[in-house]
């Protein structure tokens, strides 16, 4: 069965696998406001209060949330899924073979 592949986590799920358990190679993180405003109208946004922000990081690994899907969709013994995720992996050797950005099916 195919998935659609998070890009990204709510970071307080814990959901993210840092693989590797190193903060060196920890997660590009960023937050992810909810400002309450019209489009197309120009506010002063330091008059404004966010409601419902998030912090958020991008996917290094899906092995945790792989592993959820799994259980939560009742797959058995023989059966799987397979996904296709894009990740930025912070801190990591770059050179003409290996990059930041990773590209993995699963």
């Amino acid at each position: 069965e195919r998935q659609v592949a998070p890009i990204a986590f709510h970071a307080a799920t814990g959901v993210n696998d840092d693989l590797d358990g190193t903060e060196r190679h920890s997660a590009v993180r960023f937050h992810v406001g909810n400002l309450r405003t019209q489009r197309g109208v120009e506010a002063n946004l330091s008059q404004l209060r966010e409601t419902h922000g998030l912090d958020a990081e991008v996917c290094l690994s899906l092995a945790k949330w792989k592993r959820m899907i799994l259980k939560d969709n009742g797959f058995g013994e023989g059966e799987g899924l397979w996904c296709d995720s894009t990740s930025i992996r912070k801190g990591y050797f770059s050179d003409n073979v290996h990059s930041i950005v990773c590209d993995q099916w699963d």
